[in-house]
């Protein structure tokens, strides 16, 4: 019977970071995929406004607001997923 090696255990993550991370997967897997979702649809808005001859002042604004919820919460997603410890003086 063969064995596996030995593999290096990686040191156990704290509560802290256990729930940042966890709060990180939420941000992208809920919130980010709902704004998306939205951003598409305004986007599809803007663009059958622009077809018809409408005026897209309104669906402009709405997908300008939209997409700088999602790159704000993909910056927050990023930023939780990649904290550096500090060092120790």
């Amino acid at each position: 019977m063969k064995r596996k090696p030995a593999q290096a255990s990686k040191p156990e993550k704290s509560p802290v970071t256990r729930e940042r991370l966890r709060i990180a997967r939420v941000l992208h897997e809920g919130i980010c995929q709902t704004l998306c979702g939205a951003q598409f649809l305004a986007q599809v808005l803007t663009t059958r406004a622009e077809r018809e001859g409408r005026s897209t002042r309104e669906e402009k604004e709405l997908l300008r607001v939209i997409s700088s919820a999602v790159r704000e919460t993909q910056l927050l997603h990023r930023q939780l997923q990649t904290r550096k410890k500090k060092p120790r003086s």
